[in-house]
């Protein structure tokens, strides 16, 4: 017999291979041109959501994922301060003041190693996603690692930092469809780049 979570595992891993199935159809166009619109929509959100000189959590996107490097590079043009992630021992995720310097983590994923910071000390997050829909889902890769950091992380409603998800068009899926268990965690927007 198959347990509640055994059952939204199965559904989660159907739901990536069929995600994964459409992302492969997709011409993905000018990574510059991409890059371009994906940190014009970004800065929408650092605008409404971030006073300059706040602190923003973004990742360093791999394979699928919308490029984050322009919206870096603007972000800290700008003077914002920013976090990004770090893999720890390969079960958690640590944050890292941005200033410049790059080495890998456990994964060979390319993170800053200077000062580590609180996560909740951004103002907005920006958080990979698989997949995510506007009912606040958000399916990840499956390791856990954004749910674990975000777990005691303060709702926006109550004064945490602003979470969104960051799909590609393949990855926008409709509200409900996206299975939930008990430790995943909302997110407050998509921003699909």
């Amino acid at each position: 017999m198959t347990t509640p979570n055994e059952s939204i595992h199965q559904q989660k891993v159907l739901l990536r291979k069929e995600i994964q199935v459409a992302r492969n159809t997709l011409r993905a166009g000018s990574s510059d041109t991409r890059a371009s619109a994906f940190a014009l929509n970004a800065m929408q959100f650092v605008k409404s959501y971030a006073n300059q000189g706040d602190v923003i959590a973004l990742f360093v996107s791999m394979d699928y994922e919308p490029p984050t490097d322009l919206l870096l590079s603007t972000l800290d043009e700008l003077g914002y301060g920013i976090l990004l992630p770090r893999v720890i021992d390969d079960v958690e995720l640590e944050w890292f003041r941005y200033d410049g310097e790059w080495s890998p983590d456990v994964l060979g994923i390319s993170a800053p190693a200077s000062d580590q910071v609180e996560l909740s000390s951004a103002q907005i997050i920006f958080i990979p996603a698989f997949a995510a829909s506007n009912d606040g889902r958000r399916l990840g890769r499956g390791r856990g690692y954004y749910d674990r950091a975000l777990v005691s992380i303060p709702s926006f409603e109550n004064g945490g930092p602003f979470k969104i998800a960051v799909t590609d068009i393949a990855g926008f899926v409709e509200p409900g469809l996206i299975p939930m268990d008990l430790f995943d965690q909302y997110v407050d927007a998509v921003l699909v780049g």
